[in-house]
């Protein structure tokens, strides 16, 4: 056994050795994307104030917290300067393959929208 490598491999549903995660295919940043909204963890005035980037992590709506699930979720501005930016989605839903309905319910709502330009 070499330093620094585990001896146990990750097992269950979402791990298979010799098979690509579904989406994987996608664009890099649509895959970016898309992943930072099913984790939570993005630009947002959340994590820019707990690494000392910004005084507040105040959402420019009001809210006292700019999370990434607040962004996607309720936010009636979520293209806002200080928020969770969008370049152009052109996505098909098929193609994702996400089990989580928030993330299907985000692409959709951006696919209407149309084009956001990337600014953080």
């Amino acid at each position: 056994m070499l330093p620094g490598i585990c001896k146990h491999r990750p097992t269950g549903t979402a791990y298979q050795a010799n098979k690509e995660p579904e989406g994987f295919s996608l664009p890099r940043h649509l895959w970016k994307g898309l992943n930072r909204v099913r984790t939570g963890h993005g630009v947002c005035g959340d994590s820019l104030h707990k690494w000392g980037i910004i005084p507040s992590p105040q959402c420019d709506c009001g809210a006292p917290n700019q999370t990434v699930r607040h962004i996607v979720e309720v936010c009636p501005v979520p293209f806002a300067p200080s928020g969770f930016k969008v370049r152009y989605l052109k996505v098909f839903e098929s193609k994702l393959n996400y089990s989580d309905h928030d993330v299907i319910k985000w692409v959709r709502y951006i696919g209407r929208s149309g084009l956001y330009e990337t600014r953080c």
